[in-house]
């Protein structure tokens, strides 16, 4: 999209959509996924976002919940808010993967992580997207951020092929009580914003299984920090959707998004 407005109204079909999906009685699970790109695997040349319906919950998603309820039950808290938020907004060594932070965001690197990837986490534990407020103030965050961490990876890494993946909870309505209260505890959604670059898979994982991360989430985050910083610094100016419908949020500067080709979200 051309600026933080549109990615606004991505936002707002996308859940709009989900919540439509959702209540049809034989889905449990609602995808949202944007692929841009041949490496991304999409099948249509221009980029597009999908909201793809499962009458199952995919085995990723089921090893995801299991392993934050482990956690949980270990640490006494979610998995996501240790990991996303916590720690990269700490003092500690794990500060050096913050990307970007707001009000109610949070963009870092994960570790151990593909080349270049950033997750975009809310800071209140929440385990459903489809519960952000389509008319409220933190899914218009959500937007600029988005759009920022977008078009930093556009002119930092030259307009790479990318994935966007919204991780969420199973449709909540189709859970038992004890899945449901284990999940909105344990579980947090995130946004997972992935480049995609030849050889994405070499020699060694596809003859081992195992996969091998050759670059450290630190320097990735550096030079996110650097791409973003770039953004900020072009023509930099208020953000006049912002100022409009959000005063107490004037204080956030974006930068003149003009783009001549659709290639963010």
């Amino acid at each position: 999209t051309a600026n933080s407005n549109e990615t606004l109204y991505v936002l707002k079909a996308l859940i709009g959509r989900g919540k439509a999906l959702a209540a049809e009685p034989q889905v449990r699970q609602v995808l949202f996924i944007k692929q841009y790109g041949l490496l991304s695997g999409g099948s249509l040349v221009h980029p597009h976002s999908q909201v793809i319906t499962l009458p199952i919950v995919s085995p990723d998603l089921e090893k995801r919940i299991n392993c934050a309820a482990e956690f949980y039950a270990t640490e006494g808290q979610c998995a996501a808010c240790r990991t996303l938020v916590q720690d990269p907004l700490g003092s500690g060594p794990s500060r050096a993967r913050l990307v970007y932070e707001t009000e109610r965001f949070v963009a870092s690197v994960p570790y151990a992580a593909r080349p270049h990837r950033v997750t975009i986490t809310p800071k209140q534990h929440c385990a459903d997207l489809l519960q952000l407020d389509t008319e409220g103030e933190a899914i218009a965050e959500l937007a600029c951020v988005l759009q920022l961490v977008m078009e930093a990876i556009y002119y930092g890494l030259d307009d790479p092929d990318y994935n966007i993946i919204y991780h969420t909870c199973p449709v909540r309505d189709k859970l038992s009580p004890e899945e449901r209260a284990s999940i909105d505890k344990s579980f947090h959604w995130f946004i997972v914003v992935q480049p995609r670059f030849p050889a994405d898979i070499g020699g060694f994982e596809l003859v081992s299984g195992i996969r091998m991360v050759d670059c450290l989430p630190d320097d990735n985050a550096r030079e996110m920090r650097e791409y973003i910083a770039q953004r900020l610094g072009t023509d930099k100016h208020q953000n006049h959707w912002f100022d409009r419908k959000y005063g107490k949020l004037q204080d956030m500067t974006l930068p003149d998004m003009q783009i001549v080709r659709n290639k963010t979200v």
